[in-house]
């Protein structure tokens, strides 16, 4: 087995986290790891810093692996905060005998009121989504009496601002271990989807074909080719109220001496209704030695009249008006037809489901 490096991209919230993950990224030696300090928004505009494709996954904590996720389509994975974390800080701060809570993001509170309500402890735990509710918090708790809070980085900051006894709950080696060993197996899985992508996209862009999926409004979403011409572009959007909900719809459209035959139908991605094209050439031939019959829609018939000698020479009198007014029509393999090089109009004709009508006198 290809031993593969998982790069990953670890935002800490205080410098003595970045130490730690340090550490415990030490015992990974398939990972490599860069690990920067910067807590909320300066961690978010560090990712937004970082060049495209740098990192398989992103590690950070709380709120700053929250806002992370605002900014990147990488995956990040949260450290979590254990009850074994939250314990650890509390039984330091028993020590003193302030009145002290518990004040954070929820991915401090919750494990906090878990492990309140295992123990029979009764403490005050508030809860703050956002930077900006941290300091009317503490407010409340200073015209209540507390001089001592248990809390995150963003809290212990302006808790000390403000005069308080600040613990700040660390993040475990063990929570740490967890983080990295959920990153690697998010950065396997992902990265197998992405070869897995590229795969099936080289297939298509390399097959003498089209593969083209639309939105239902008509906006290109993909092309394995690098530029989709602007009528066919324009007569895919023209179809795309024809294709049935199950099953396939198919026509055709000339490209200047190019005949393609397109299968429509219908895609649904992540609940999203798209819709897929694939165009092959498919050039008709005008002769054949095998005798038989042989059923055209309009838009062949007109194709192949069109390019024919009998319509360039105009032998065939007013039968062309005929067969262009015609709904569908049949023709025999003949050995003595031979076609005649001319431009033909691009044009794109659903396929003719009429009753195909013929007669021997028509041989």
């Amino acid at each position: 087995m290809i031993e593969t490096h998982t790069r990953i991209l670890g935002i800490a919230p205080y410098d003595g986290m970045r130490t730690a993950m340090e550490q415990a990224a030490q015992a990974y030696p398939n990972v490599e790891m860069d690990i920067y300090t910067g807590d909320l928004e300066d961690g978010q505009a560090i990712v937004q810093q970082m060049p495209p494709n740098s990192y398989d996954c992103i590690i950070s904590r709380g709120g700053t692996a929250a806002l992370i996720r605002q900014v990147t389509d990488l995956p990040v994975v949260d450290i979590h905060i254990s009850v074994y974390d939250v314990l650890r800080t509390m039984k330091l701060a028993e020590n003193y005998s302030s009145l002290y809570a518990i004040v954070g993001f929820p991915s401090i509170t919750e494990p906090a009121h878990t492990l309140c309500s295992l123990l029979d402890f009764n403490l005050d735990i508030l809860t703050v989504n956002n930077a900006a509710e941290v300091r009317h918090t503490l407010e409340r708790l200073q015209q209540g009496g507390y001089r001592m809070v248990v809390c995150d980085m963003v809290t212990h900051t302006i808790a000390r601002e403000m005069g308080f006894d600040a613990f700040l709950i660390t993040s475990g080696v063990e929570s740490l271990h967890a983080a990295i060993d959920q990153a690697v197996n998010i950065s396997s899985w992902f990265g197998y989807l992405r070869q897995e992508n590229l795969f099936l996209r080289s297939i298509t862009q390399g097959q003498n074909g089209r593969v083209i999926v639309m939105e239902s409004n008509g906006d290109l979403f993909y092309s394995s080719i690098s530029e989709v011409p602007a009528e066919l572009s324009s007569v895919l959007q023209s179809h795309i109220r024809e294709i049935p909900a199950s099953g396939n719809l198919r026509f055709y459209y000339t490209e200047r001496d190019q005949l393609y035959s397109i299968t429509a139908q219908q895609l649904l991605m992540n609940n999203v209704q798209r819709y897929l094209f694939y165009c092959v050439p498919a050039r008709i031939p005008l002769h054949s030695s095998r005798p038989g019959l042989r059923t055209l829609n309009k838009g062949e018939c007109e194709y192949l009249f069109a390019n024919s000698f009998y319509s360039l020479s105009g032998a065939m009198g007013t039968q062309a008006a005929e067969i262009r007014s015609s709904p569908c029509c049949a023709s025999r393999y003949s050995s003595t037809a031979s076609p005649a090089p001319a431009k033909s109009r691009s044009h794109a004709t659903s396929i003719c489901t009429a009753p195909l009508q013929t007669t021997p006198s028509s041989w």
